[in-house]
């Protein structure tokens, strides 16, 4: 596991929380490109949006997880309840980014087990 880019990808989200979005890979917005926990490890670890090939079985090979590890972390609907329920239920962006925060901090904390 790829803790350092985990950890970029957690500073992204918080210092730019209107740019995180986990109901898609990339999404361009008018502020800039909007991107879920995946995206941002793609990007963060200088990979270009346009060089994503949607390749479901290693989806982010540079955070160096298994594909049970990726679908836990970068699918809401796998997030232990705790995370989905208040990040479907947010209401701001910065409470969103938040919660991903602590979505990455609990799945290093658990080994990627949760």
């Amino acid at each position: 596991m790829n803790i350092d880019l985990l950890l970029k990808v957690k500073e992204q989200i918080l210092k730019q929380p209107e740019l995180f979005d986990m109901s898609r890979w990339f999404l361009p917005t008018e502020c800039g490109t909007a991107a879920c926990i995946a995206g941002w490890a793609w990007l963060l670890s200088g990979r270009e949006e346009r060089e994503f090939s949607g390749d479901r079985t290693r989806m982010v090979p540079q955070l160096d997880l298994t594909a049970e590890q990726e679908r836990s972390l970068f699918h809401v609907c796998d997030w232990p309840r705790i995370f989905a329920g208040h990040y479907k239920s947010a209401r701001t962006p910065a409470y969103r980014a938040r919660i991903g925060a602590e979505r990455i901090d609990h799945f290093i904390a658990t080994n990627g087990d949760e």
